[in-house]
């Protein structure tokens, strides 16, 4: 129900209304206040008029009018939902869902995350959620949440970059960690390696290699570290490279029939994992390994020093629970110590599977 999700208090005859999480407030005068009540309580919205007209003593066309006016504000303003087909997901915790007012937007993006979906969103008053919606404009597609447009996109290639892009940034918002940073991570329900890396190390065909070998999916772009250095799950649709695809091939023969998008000017295909392939919950990390692919380059494995680790992880961009103290340094460092670390160089994909699954046995 929309009350579960907002905060209301009567100030005077007037009631001032927020989303939980929400950056606004709205204050509704009587009229406004009673058909918030009507639709908090349940009251089917074609019912509402008629019972203005009954509570107010106001004409049928005036009731209709007036309230179709401030339902219509209240979903431009996203105090209620549009009238939109919906989808909800769940990613780190963090539940979202997507208002499709977009046809062509839906069909485009419900395939990427099936692996993410719920039927219900959790109604738990400490578990953060986020609205979106994505509507058709003149010259695109726009995305609004909380009422406010957060980013405008000439077409689907442009929008389903920023909607991953989004997703990820909304979780990362909600969320209480100690580390961030680009890397992918797989895991065998045990434990999990990191695999950091910048755009073209090669981590998004290595972490679809083995996710399609059996291993659970985590991240493919950016890890989360909660209090305890453990890998929160972030399982948003790996992007994989034109240039990869005849590798993969073999071991995801659906590739070939899967869309093509353009993303910073390269050819892409976004592959969903099954949802059996996804990570359940945090789980620590046994090995860090920083992938670099080279056509043609033998296999080559060194171990890193913690300095050298921290060095290349900082140069792959990473976020440190701000403000950095004592504690949050001395439990790096100690963690960094802790967990071994690994420079690996690879022309084929047997190889660094080999190496990788071998760092998560004890």
């Amino acid at each position: 129900m929309i009350i579960d999700r907002h905060i209301s208090r009567a100030i005077g005859d007037d009631l001032i209304v927020t989303s939980r999480g929400a950056h606004r407030v709205f204050v509704l005068n009587p009229p406004a206040k009673f058909i918030w009540e009507r639709i908090c309580n349940g009251v089917p919205t074609a019912r509402i008029p008629e019972e203005m007209v009954k509570h107010f003593g106001i004409e049928p066309d005036m009731a209709s009018r007036d309230f179709e006016s401030i339902l219509s504000e209240w979903r431009r303003a996203g105090l209620v939902p549009p009238d939109a087909p919906r989808q909800s997901y769940l990613l780190a915790g963090v539940s979202l869902t997507f208002y499709f007012s977009s046809p062509a937007a839906r069909d485009a993006l419900c395939p990427l995350f099936g692996h993410l979906e719920i039927e219900t969103v959790p109604t738990d008053e400490t578990r953060a959620h986020v609205d979106f919606e994505i509507r058709d404009v003149t010259d695109g597609y726009e995305i609004i949440s909380d009422g406010i447009t957060v980013d405008t996109r000439s077409d689907l290639d442009g929008l389903l970059e920023s909607v991953t892009a989004k997703l990820v940034d909304a979780v990362h918002d909600q969320s209480a960690n100690a580390l961030s940073l680009h890397s992918a991570a797989i895991g065998d329900g045990c434990n999990c390696v990191l695999m950091p890396g910048r755009s073209g190390s090669g981590k998004s065909t290595l972490t679809a290699a083995l996710v399609a070998a059996g291993y659970s999916y985590f991240t493919d772009d950016t890890v989360l570290l909660d209090d305890d250095f453990e890998v929160i799950p972030l399982p948003s649709p790996l992007v994989l490279k034109g240039e990869k695809w005849p590798g993969l091939a073999p071991i995801l023969p659906d590739i070939a029939h899967l869309p093509i998008y353009e993303r910073v000017g390269t050819d892409v295909r976004y592959w969903s994992p099954p949802q059996s392939g996804v990570a359940q919950g945090p789980l620590p990390v046994c090995a860090i390994v920083f992938p670099t692919f080279k056509s043609g380059q033998p296999f080559h494995v060194e171990e890193l020093s913690p300095s050298q680790t921290l060095e290349r992880i900082v140069g792959a961009s990473c976020m440190i629970r701000a403000p950095i103290d004592d504690v949050v340094l001395d439990e790096l460092i100690a963690w960094l110590e802790k967990v071994p670390s690994y420079a690996m160089t690879y022309g084929g994909l047997s190889d660094p599977m080999a190496f990788v699954t071998g760092t998560l046995r004890p």
